[in-house]
């Protein structure tokens, strides 16, 4: 997760601005290679609620998705844009699809809101249809 509260502090960062080592006692940060100076360690714990947030965020996003394939596979999905179903499976894939957007989008709204993201749970969330 440090790694992920530095790129919350330094969005621009490349792969070589840091170097994080674990010795058993916790990461910490071996090597700085960036301009600015390193973070304090309590700016890196200040930004953690942040980067789980936003890996909270990318898991909704791949939870939605990994609905909808599992209902309209790509194919399908496909053969609905080509008028290749009977009108009501379209409107079934457009309204599942409509539907599992509206969760994933609630649920961002309320990881954006939690005072603690990581008790989160995308998964289990009582937003997605079933």
């Amino acid at each position: 997760m440090m790694h992920n509260a530095l790129k919350i502090l330094f969005p621009d960062f490349k792969t070589g601005d840091w170097l994080l080592q674990d010795d058993s006692d916790g990461p910490y940060v071996k090597k700085w290679n960036r301009t600015e100076p390193q973070p304090t360690p309590a700016e890196i714990v200040a930004a953690i609620p942040a980067a789980v947030r936003a890996q909270k965020i990318t898991e909704t996003k791949a939870e939605a998705a990994r609905r909808i394939l599992a209902k309209w596979p790509d194919w399908r999905q496909r053969n609905a844009a080509l008028g290749l179903l009977l009108p009501e499976e379209v409107e079934s894939c457009k309204q599942w699809i409509t539907d599992i957007k509206a969760a994933s989008d609630q649920i961002e709204y309320d990881l954006k809101m939690s005072a603690d993201p990581a008790k989160f749970d995308v998964a289990g969330s009582a937003r997605w249809p079933v």
